[in-house]
């Protein structure tokens, strides 16, 4: 299990993810910042079955969005996701102990 240390740096990885994809304009370097910001976390790293769900929707949509064809729409979606993510692993912080 991750600890709750690790836990508070997957939640700030996905602040700064949502901030990148905040930005207009771009989506190709927006998407490539986010990868490379996200590349390194695994579904393992995520403290709920559902946050693992959310994890591997994300993931499945950032290998989905190809370069030349991201919209504004699948980058507004994305965003909302990862906002999910980050919520759902603050909810599971603030009900456990550390």
């Amino acid at each position: 299990m991750v600890d709750r240390a690790d836990l508070e740096k997957i939640t700030d990885k996905l602040a700064q993810a949502e901030a990148i994809l905040a930005y207009s304009g771009g989506a190709v370097r927006r998407m490539v910042g986010v990868r490379t910001l996200l590349r390194a976390l695994q579904s393992d790293d995520m403290p709920t079955t559902a946050a693992r769900g959310l994890w591997i929707q994300i993931a499945q949509a950032m290998l989905r969005l190809t370069d030349d064809r991201i919209t504004v729409d699948e980058i507004r979606d994305l965003r909302r996701q990862i906002g999910e993510l980050r919520k759902a692993i603050r909810d599971h912080l603030a009900h456990i102990t550390g």
